[in-house]
């Protein structure tokens, strides 16, 4: 049981860590696509509340003991999707970068997200 609330404290620390920029910087490009204020975070909550419906469903129609034998089938996929799509977002804008020293710390965040994740893993 132990190792469910390790892995879910994990889970949902790389989230937030994730989810917050991530909607802060969809939140600004739908302003600069010319929404105002209003018209953004509507389209934010629709979107969220889009997420939240796919996981009470996930949550309501799956046993404990189902969700237990499907992570290890799921989680490799789920991985693996946001580290290709992550991984390459971030690389084109390293490569693309101008500035030497923000290409650094691009980087040095990118290795101080896999140390934690490795930390949270042990």
């Amino acid at each position: 049981m132990f190792i469910f609330k390790k892995f879910g404290l994990m889970t949902l620390f790389a989230t937030l860590l994730h989810e917050i920029p991530h909607e802060i910087g969809d939140f600004v490009l739908l302003l600069k696509s010319g929404l105002n204020y209003k018209q953004a975070a509507i389209s934010q909550l629709i979107t969220a509340f889009g997420g939240i419906t796919g996981a009470i469903f996930a949550l309501t129609f799956s046993s404990a003991q189902d969700a237990g034998n499907s992570i290890e089938f799921i989680l490799p996929f789920t991985a693996g999707g946001f580290l290709y799509v992550s991984l390459v977002g971030i690389l084109i804008e390293i490569k693309n970068e101008k500035n030497f020293r923000d290409s650094i710390k691009q980087i040095l965040f990118l290795e101080l997200g896999i140390l934690v994740i490795y930390i949270f893993q042990q």
